[in-house]
């Protein structure tokens, strides 16, 4: 069997969206059937009539689970006459969930509901043997938005796995017939104005929604022992060990990174600098001519400068057969002239000379060497602005 055709297969999306459509799929499925659902009849039962009724019964209803924390959930019966005919209920409302929360809200409900009471009920006259007590929207919906986590990490794999399925030009490179395999990467068709645009690795907006589903994912996953930190302390119980070590450890993390999607945000509204260069492939010994646009508010940006920066990065197998990933420092900043806001920021021109020992982009084999065109501009108490972008020097290696 051919090698490429094999690399090609087992690359295949399939396998991951199968399996994170699958995480999606129950996350909507667990999501419309704990809140939309009740939200909805909760909705619609307030054009139900309200019709006298009895308590028969009403209890707080405690279970223990495997991990020996007790659930509570209301049970509650009642008795009613609608038309002339007397119906029985036990649903007290239409999110009554059986959770390990909410338990002193729970207990103060079925004390206000004791056996012979005379209170209301809502009934549905679309369908009379169908009532509950309350419509009101109890705190245990708010728990149930937690499976919106499996919908956000489903659809987020979903993208990545699709994106990293994409052959990129090293890959299309290596699948080609070795006798045909080019030594040099080849110049694209030179644009009639002489200028290549270049398109950041990762835009602003792309890196904010990254961040923030991490985040929110993050502290929707941390918010659970939160909650029942609280809750013991409003008891009179706290769980001190649990309140140091979620505390102690997780918040803080949860708030730094809460921290960091706002900075990001902020990020978005920079001015944008578009660039364009005379080669995307650079010669050693050669010049890159940088020519750039500045959209936005360009009085902001106290200074603009670009970096073409070289890093390598080395991969190795432990002994357990486990891929390392080592990337290291720069090995190379070849820096343009700094340009401040006492000149027009708005367009300008540059260069950065190529050193005739500059090591080529190597794609290939164990150690990369992958090359990136950097823009820094200085922005005075906001986030600065900082863009990637890729570039490759001339005669990379097919190992």
């Amino acid at each position: 069997m051919d090698r490429r055709l094999n690399n090609d297969r087992s690359k295949s999306p399939g396998c991951g969206l199968l399996f994170f459509g699958l995480f999606m799929a129950i996350g909507l499925a667990a999501f419309t059937y704990t809140v939309l659902i009740p939200l909805y009849k909760t909705h619609q039962s307030e054009s139900w009539e309200k019709v006298p009724c009895t308590i028969l019964s009403s209890d707080l209803s405690s279970k223990q689970s495997s991990n020996n924390s007790r659930t509570y959930a209301i049970e509650v019966a009642f008795s009613y006459v609608y038309q002339g005919q007397e119906y029985t209920s036990d649903r007290y409302n239409f999110i009554n969930y059986r959770t390990n929360v909410g338990r002193k809200e729970k207990d103060l409900i079925v004390q206000n509901l004791p056996k012979g009471l005379e209170t209301t009920c809502l009934v549905n006259p679309a369908n009379p043997s169908e009532a509950i007590l309350n419509n009101a929207i109890t705190s245990d919906v708010w728990l149930s938005f937690l499976t919106l986590i499996f919908v956000v990490i489903g659809l987020g794999g979903m993208i990545f796995t699709i994106r990293s399925s994409r052959p990129s030009r090293s890959q299309t490179e290596r699948n080609m017939p070795s006798d045909t395999q080019p030594a040099t990467f080849a110049q694209p068709a030179r644009p009639v104005s002489g200028w290549y645009p270049l398109k950041p690795k990762h835009g602003p907006v792309k890196k904010f929604v990254g961040i923030l589903i991490f985040t929110l994912i993050w502290n929707g996953i941390v918010a659970i022992p939160c909650y029942k930190i609280v809750q013991g302390f409003q008891s009179g119980k706290p769980d001190w060990f649990l309140t140091l070590f979620i505390g102690g450890l997780f918040v803080p993390f949860g708030l730094l990174f809460l921290a960091i999607s706002f900075h990001q945000f902020l990020a978005m509204f920079n001015p944008r600098v578009e660039l364009e260069v005379t080669d995307l492939v650079l010669k050693p010994g050669g010049t890159l001519s940088i020519r750039w646009k500045t959209r936005g508010w360009v009085k902001v940006i106290r200074t603009l400068g670009f970096v073409l920066e070289g890093v390598e990065t080395t991969y190795s197998k432990d002994a357990s057969g486990k891929t390392r990933i080592r990337r290291g420092k720069p090995f190379a900043q070849l820096a343009s002239p700094v340009f401040e806001r006492t000149t027009d920021l708005s367009r300008g021109q540059c260069e950065i000379i190529i050193p005739e020992d500059a090591k080529p982009t190597v794609l290939e084999g164990d150690q990369k060497i992958e090359w990136q065109l950097k823009t820094c501009g200085d922005i005075a108490f906001w986030p600065d602005i900082s863009d990637e972008y890729e570039v490759r020097v001339e005669g990379a290696k097919v190992r």
